[in-house]
C-alpha cells in the first residue's frame, strides 16, 4: 500500500517585531496611536502592503502635513493638524517606523509651521529653530541616560511616560494648539514643557542611572582640533568642568555687545574648543560625564542659531542648518544604540562641532555669513546623508543575507534574523 505524499507545510517566517509596543510611549502612543497602528497594519496585510507602505504613507502624509500647515490659514492649520495625527498613527504600526525618517516627519511638520507663520505675519523660524535644537538634545540625553525599566503598571508607567511628551504627545499638542491657537503658541508650549523635561531627566538620570564610557564618547561628534587637543591632554582632564565653562562663556559671549570692534561672539568657538577639546580622549567614565555631548549639542545649535539670525542670515537657512546637523545626530544615536557607530571618518569630515562653529565665526568675520550657511549646509548634508544612505543600504543587504532556508521533504521553512543595522 502506498504512502500519501506527506504534505506540504506552510512557510514559516520568524522576523521579530520590535515595534508592537514601546515602553516610552505615553497615554495617547500607548493607548490610541498603537492601537489604530495595528487596525491599519492589518488592513494593509489583507491588500498585500507591508510596513514599508506604511512608512511611506505615514511619511508622505507628515509632508502634506507641512504644507498645509505652511499656508498659515485656520484651515490649513485644521488640516495639517489631521493629518499629522494620521502620520503619527500610521508610523507606530508594526515596522513601520524608523528613527531618521521619524525626526525628519518632525522636523518637516515644525518647517511648515514656522512658514505658515512667516505666511501670516508670525516671526516664528527662531521658535522652530529652537524647537528642532531642543529635540535633538533631548534624543542625545536619552541616549547617554537611558532610563531604567519602570516597575510600574501599564497604566501607571504611560501617564508617567505622557509627562515625558514622547512623539504621540508631541504632535497632539501641536495639532490642538494650532487648532485653538496660533503657531506661536504651540512653539511656545512645545518648547516650554520639552525644556522643563530635559532638566528634569537631566535631574534625576545623573544621579540614578550607571555611566556607559564607550556610549558617551561615540556620541561627542569631536572633529580633527578637538581631537588633537585630546591626544596632547592624554585623557587626563575631566571632561563635564570644560563642557559646562565653555556653555556658560557662549552664552555670555553671545549675550555681549560689540565695542567698535569684532563682536564677541565670534570668539567663543576658540574658547569653546580649547575647554572642551583636551577632554577629547577621556574615557568618559564618570557617573556625570554622560551629560557632555547633549552640552556641545546645545552649545553648537545655540551658537549657530544666535548668530545666523543675528547676522541676518535668512531664517529658513538657519533653520536648515541646524536640522541638517540635528538629522545627523539623531543618526549617531540610532547606530550607536545598534552597535554600529559611524566609523572615524565621518566626524573628521564633517569638521566636528568645533570645526563647524570655527567656521561660522571665521566666516562672519570675512564678509557675508548668508554663503557660508548655504555651503556648509549642504556639504553636510551630502556628506552625512550620503554616508548614512550607503550604511542603511550595506545593512538592508546584510538583513537579506541573514535569511536562511531550509528545504525538507515536506515543505520548506525560511526562517528571516532580523539583524539591526
Amino acid at each position: 500500500m502506498e504512502q500519501a505524499p506527506p504534505r506540504a507545510r506552510p512557510v514559516h517566517l520568524n522576523v521579530p517585531d520590535h515595534q508592537a509596543g514601546d515602553p516610552a510611549d505615553g497615554l495617547l502612543g500607548g493607548y490610541a496611536a498603537r492601537p489604530c497602528a495595528r487596525v491599519a497594519a492589518e488592513w494593509a496585510a489583507r491588500r498585500g502592503l507591508g510596513p514599508d507602505a506604511l512608512a511611506a504613507t505615514s511619511f508622505a502624509a507628515a509632508g502634506l502635513a507641512a504644507v498645509w500647515f505652511s499656508a498659515g490659514t485656520r484651515g490649513g492649520l485644521l488640516t495639517g493638524g489631521l493629518l499629522l495625527c494620521a502620520s503619527v498613527v500610521l508610523g507606530a504600526a508594526p515596522g513601520a517606523g524608523h528613527e531618521i525618517l521619524d525626526a525628519g516627519k518632525e522636523l518637516a511638520v515644525y518647517a511648515g509651521l514656522a512658514a505658515g507663520g512667516a505666511a501670516s505675519g508670525e516671526h516664528v523660524w527662531w521658535a522652530a529653530t529652537g524647537a528642532a535644537a531642543l529635540l535633538s538634545v533631548r534624543t542625545t540625553l536619552d541616549a547617554t541616560s537611558p532610563p531604567r525599566p519602570s516597575r510600574r503598571g501599564g497604566l501607571a508607567r504611560r501617564a508617567a511616560a505622557t509627562l515625558r511628551l514622547p512623539v504621540a504627545e508631541r504632535s497632539a499638542l501641536l495639532a490642538a494648539a494650532t487648532a485653538v491657537a496660533d503657531v506661536r503658541t504651540a512653539f511656545t508650549l512645545l518648547t516650554a514643557w520639552g525644556t522643563v523635561v530635559a532638566l528634569g531627566t537631566l535631574a534625576v538620570r545623573a544621579l540614578t542611572v550607571p555611566a556607559h564610557a564607550a556610549a558617551v564618547r561615540a556620541h561627542r561628534d569631536d572633529g580633527p582640533a578637538s581631537l588633537m587637543l585630546g591626544l596632547a591632554a592624554r585623557g587626563r582632564l575631566a571632561p563635564l568642568p570644560g563642557a559646562v565653562l565653555a556653555a556658560a562663556a557662549t552664552g555670555v559671549l553671545l549675550a555681549a555687545r560689540p565695542d567698535g570692534g569684532p563682536a564677541p561672539a565670534l570668539f567663543a568657538p576658540a574658547v569653546a574648543l580649547m575647554l572642551v577639546g583636551p577632554s577629547a580622549a577621556h574615557p568618559h567614565d564618570g557617573r556625570l560625564d554622560r551629560l557632555v555631548p547633549p552640552i556641545t549639542r546645545g552649545i553648537e545649535y545655540g551658537y549657530l542659531a544666535v548668530l545666523g539670525f543675528a547676522q541676518a542670515v535668512p531664517a529658513p537657512l538657519v533653520y536648515v542648518s541646524i536640522t541638517v546637523l540635528a538629522l545627523h545626530h539623531h543618526d549617531i544615536v540610532r547606530r550607536v544604540r545598534r552597535g554600529r557607530p559611524p566609523q572615524e571618518w565621518v566626524p573628521r569630515a564633517g569638521l566636528g562641532w568645533e570645526g563647524r562653529l570655527l567656521v561660522a565665526a571665521v566666516a562672519a568675520l570675512a564678509g557675508p555669513l548668508t554663503f557660508a550657511y548655504a555651503a556648509l549646509a549642504a556639504y553636510l548634508g551630502v556628506l552625512f546623508g550620503g554616508e548614512a544612505a550607503v550604511a542603511w543600504t550595506r545593512s538592508r543587504r546584510t538583513r537579506c543575507g541573514s535569511t536562511r532556508t531550509r528545504r525538507h521533504d515536506d515543505g520548506v521553512t525560511v526562517d528571516r534574523e532580523e539583524e539591526r543595522a
